[in-house]
C-alpha cells in the first residue's frame, strides 16, 4: 500500500507506534516517530513510496524523537537515532523531516558499502542516466527539479550509486531545495509540488535561510527501475554521451582561483571529536 492510501491521522498513529516500514528503491526503512511533522512530510513527499504491512525486515532502523531533558519544551529539539544511536547532534524540532532526510543519506552513505557512491544527482532519458556531480551549493538539486519538469525522470538527488555491473540503482527521493533555489522552482514550474518552507535550516556546518523539498514523481523512479538499473553515461571532455558498457568519464571540474581557495579555507567548518562520519564532522 503506498502512503498516499493512507489518511494523515492514521499514518501518524502508525508511525508513533509501531512505525512504518517504507520502501524506496532498494532499501527498506523502519521509521518511527511521534512528531507530527514527519509524518505530514511522509504523507505529503512521498505519495508513492511503498509502506510494507507484513514487513519484517528493514536495512535501516531509524527514530526521530524529542530529547528527555528540558529542551523536550523550552525551545524543543528533535533527536534522530539510529538501531538507538545518535550519529548526529539535535536539531530544532521544526526541522524534523530535514533530518529524516539527512540521517537517511547518512545510512545510505556509512552502510551501502556494495555500490560506489557519488555525491551526485542522477537523472534518465530514454533508458539513459546522466550523473550530475557537484559540490553543495553550486545549484545541482536546482537544475535537478528543473530537468526533472521537463520530461527527465529522478532516480537520485543526493546519492549516485553505481553496482559492479555498471548500472544506476535508483533511491528516487523529495528533491532538497534552498534559499533562492525554491522561488526559481515555483516560477519554473507552477505546478511543482513543494513542501512546506522550514526557515533557518542548518546545512553542513552552515547556516541556511530558507529549506523545502520538491515532491517529484517518485513511481517512476523507484518501481520501473528498482530490479534491473539503468545503463549509465555520463558527458565525456568533448561532451559527447558515451554509451552503456564503455568506461565513464567526468568533464574536467575547473580549477579554483587563489580567492575561491582562500575563501573554502576560511569557512571550513571546525571538526568534533565524536565519532566519524560526513555529517558527525559538520554538526
Amino acid at each position: 500500500m503506498t502512503a498516499a492510501r493512507y489518511s494523515l491521522t492514521k499514518l501518524r498513529v502508525r508511525l508513533a507506534d509501531p512505525g512504518i516500514y517504507l520502501s524506496m528503491g532498494a532499501f527498506v526503512t523502519h521509521v518511527q516517530s511521534a512528531i507530527p511533522s514527519v509524518a505530514e512530510g511522509i504523507h505529503h513527499l512521498y505519495p508513492d513510496a511503498q509502506i510494507l504491512e507484513e514487513q519484517r525486515f528493514a536495512d535501516f532502523h531509524v527514530a526521530l524523537e524529542r530529547p528527555t531533558s528540558h529542551r523536550r519544551w523550552l525551545r524543543p529539539q528533535v533527536i534522530f537515532r539510529f538501531d538507538g544511536y545518535t550519529p548526529f547532534k539535535p536539531l530544532p524540532v521544526n526541522q524534523a523531516f530535514t533530518l529524516f532526510e539527512w540521517g537517511l543519506n547518512w545510512c545510505i552513505t556509512t552502510h551501502a558499502h556494495q555500490y560506489l557512491i557519488i555525491h551526485a544527482a542522477v537523472i534518465e532519458k530514454e533508458g539513459f542516466a546522466a550523473i550530475l556531480p557537484a559540490p553543495p551549493g553550486s545549484g545541482k538539486s536546482t537544475l535537478t527539479a528543473g530537468l526533472v519538469n521537463r520530461g527527465w525522470r529522478l532516480l537520485s538527488d543526493e546519492l549516485g550509486l553505481i553496482s559492479k555491473a555498471g548500472l544506476i540503482q535508483p533511491v528516487a527521493r523529495p528533491v532538497s531545495l534552498k534559499n533562492q533555489s525554491i522561488e526559481v522552482i515555483r516560477r519554473f514550474a507552477p505546478e511543482a509540488c513543494i513542501g512546506r518552507v522550514v526557515k533557518d535550516a542548518l546545512c553542513r556546518g552552515a547556516h541556511v535561510r530558507d529549506r523545502a523539498w520538491f515532491r517529484p514523481v517518485l513511481a517512476s523512479g523507484m518501481q520501473s527501475f528498482a530490479k534491473a538499473g539503468v545503463p549509465t553515461c555520463s558527458p565525456d571532455y568533448t561532451g559527447r554521451w558515451s554509451k552503456p558498457g564503455y568506461s565513464m568519464r567526468c568533464l574536467k571540474p575547473r580549477a579554483p582561483t587563489s580567492n575561491q581557495r582562500k575563501s573554502s579555507r576560511a569557512n571550513r567548518p571546525a571538526r568534533s571529536h565524536g565519532r566519524s562520519g560526513k555529517f558527525a564532522r559538520h554538526w
